[in-house]
């Protein structure tokens, strides 16, 4: 299983580009990662270099979008009232959720 594991890991190396190759020597982990081949912490380095997203401070990100949304929305021309309460409501309802998860 271990074999197996480590013929993937050079696989994946093998397969990446340069510039992958360079980003991963840059990652925090690297040199545990290299060391350990520890194949999941290579496919999200990789992933994180591909996107340039880590999602680390997700839940963060997602609260500040939330209060962002919320505190600069304003009802469009086209939108009917209907339509803009729904949203208000959502990002009331969404914030509120996050806080809620954040704190537990």
């Amino acid at each position: 299983m271990v074999s197996g594991q480590k013929n993937r890991f050079a696989i994946v190396i093998d397969q990446s580009s340069e510039t992958v190759k360079a980003g991963l020597e840059r990652v925090y982990n690297w040199n545990t990662t290299n060391a350990n081949q520890d194949l999941h912490n290579l496919i999200n380095s990789i992933r994180v270099i591909c996107t340039g997203h880590d999602n680390r401070n997700q839940d963060m990100y997602n609260m500040v979008q939330v209060c962002k949304n919320m505190f600069l929305s304003r009802q469009e021309d086209h939108v009917s009232i209907e339509n803009h309460s729904k949203d208000s409501k959502s990002y009331c309802e969404t914030y509120e959720t996050c806080e809620t998860y954040n704190a537990g």
